[in-house]
């Protein structure tokens, strides 16, 4: 029984369809992340065992990996209740979302960002689109590395039609309105509405801001360059971020990979571009440095 095998310690987080549980493997020895959801019918058990399975068929160091899945009781408001469980890989460390108020670098950004296209890429290969990327959906480890969580709102691609759910829960069954693309209200969801969701994810994390409200359709802006907060990215990431952005699907990049690459060779060019602009720096200093020596030097010998 899974209630005799996990220790439960401290809640997570919490939902209005679940919470979030560490536990204490007892037979392995190690800390899980248990996810129960409460069982109102026979549906959750299909749900929930369908984002387990998604979970699974995903194989990415970049997502948070799936042990098992089973029905347990726990005790909640002081009685047992009887949950669906997804006993998950724990991740020590806070959600993105927290981990952006820590103020880290800009390199460690990058980082988190290609770590999460990553996950995509992979959650895409397995012919699954997440539907839900935000950064509360995106784990930073201790490393500071990213991990993708919450396939509860995931589409398979393959094996059943795209508009059917894996679970449906969330706001509007859909997702997260600040993030979600202007597609996925209308019923089609693709991975490039994956795509679309990161972009705004990474535009928050580099500027500090959400580029428009997504409430708010007619306001946004035609060109990125009038997107709030985008007088803190580069040209060269007003043209990624945007053209991953744009409201029409087609018109952004083919694949999450196609973006990642872009957005990669944009960062290799800023860090390179910072490199030889240290390197011309200390260069300079070094010049002068021995500038001022050799003027030393001279004055002592004319003092001999």
């Amino acid at each position: 029984m899974l209630r005799e095998r996990y220790e439960l310690r401290t809640v997570l987080g919490t939902g209005a369809f679940g919470v979030v549980v560490r536990a204490w493997d007892r037979n392995i020895g190690r800390d899980v992340a248990i996810k129960c959801i409460p069982i109102a019918d026979h549906s959750v058990l299909e749900s929930v065992t369908a984002e387990a399975q998604a979970l699974a068929q995903v194989d990415a160091r970049e997502v948070v990996h799936v042990y098992d899945c089973d029905t347990m009781s726990i005790d909640f408001a002081r009685s047992q209740t009887r949950v669906m469980a997804i006993i998950m890989e724990f991740v020590a460390g806070g959600s993105l979302r927290s981990w952006m108020a820590g103020r880290p670098s800009a390199e460690q950004r990058v980082v988190v960002v290609d770590d999460a296209a990553k996950a995509l890429e992979a959650t895409h290969a397995a012919g699954i689109i997440h539907r839900d990327i935000k950064p509360e959906n995106i784990l930073i480890t201790a490393q500071g590395r990213a991990r993708v969580v919450d396939f509860g709102l995931a589409y398979r691609l393959r094996g059943r039609p795209v508009s059917t759910q894996l679970v449906p829960r969330g706001q509007f069954g859909l997702g997260t309105m600040e993030y979600m693309a202007p597609e996925v209200g209308r019923g089609d969801a693709t991975p490039r509405s994956d795509q679309f969701a990161l972009a705004m994810t990474a535009w928050e994390l580099f500027s500090g801001r959400l580029p428009f409200d997504a409430w708010l359709d007619n306001w946004r802006p035609h060109a990125a360059r009038d997107y709030a907060g985008a007088e803190r990215l580069s040209r060269k990431q007003l043209r990624v971020l945007g053209r991953a952005l744009r409201p029409d699907p087609n018109a952004r990049f083919a694949s999450v990979a196609e973006f990642r690459a872009a957005l990669s060779v944009t960062h290799r060019n800023a860090r390179t571009i910072a490199v030889l602009a240290a390197g011309a720096a200390a260069a300079a200093g070094l010049i002068a440095t021995t500038h001022r020596l050799k003027k030393r030097r001279k004055i002592d010998d004319n003092g001999q």
